[in-house]
């Protein structure tokens, strides 16, 4: 029983290591449109055989990626290694733009990042000083 209890315990204590955790974020809240940004899913545990992104590609448009880079973190009480799944996006009209969940598939199981939103704005537009100049002097004629 006591052999039974310790192996129960070392279980418990391996899961959430061997557990999938799967992190989405974009490197600006606010973006302009047509400007590039960085969608970044972070994957914590087994590599992933499939990813599918959640993000409607009529409003988002894929410039870059998905790059897949295994990184190692050093820590004290031994390394961390992750893998990120990187895309480089401009959105395309102004607006609240929905990411949903991404979806990967790892050694045959499914799991979902969590879901995402970015803020597209149109661009300023240009202002250029010669042409004011231009119509200032007509306006003094």
């Amino acid at each position: 029983m006591r052999r039974f209890l310790i192996l129960l315990t070392l279980l418990c204590c391996m899961a959430p290591a061997m557990a999938q955790e799967i992190q989405g974020s974009v490197d600006k809240d606010t973006v302009t449109v047509g400007i590039q940004f960085k969608l970044t899913y972070v994957v914590k545990g087994a590599a992933p055989q499939e990813v599918v992104p959640g993000f409607d590609k009529k409003k988002l448009k894929i410039v870059g990626g998905p790059l897949i880079r295994p990184v190692t973190e050093k820590h004290a009480n031994g390394d961390e290694k992750y893998l990120t799944v990187i895309y480089v996006l401009a959105a395309q009209t102004p607006g609240t733009i929905s990411i949903p969940a991404a979806r990967f598939v790892i050694n045959g199981k499914k799991f979902k990042s969590n879901a995402l939103s970015v803020t597209a704005v149109k661009a300023p537009e240009e202002h250029d000083e010669f042409d004011d100049f231009l119509k200032n002097l007509e306006k003094a004629d």
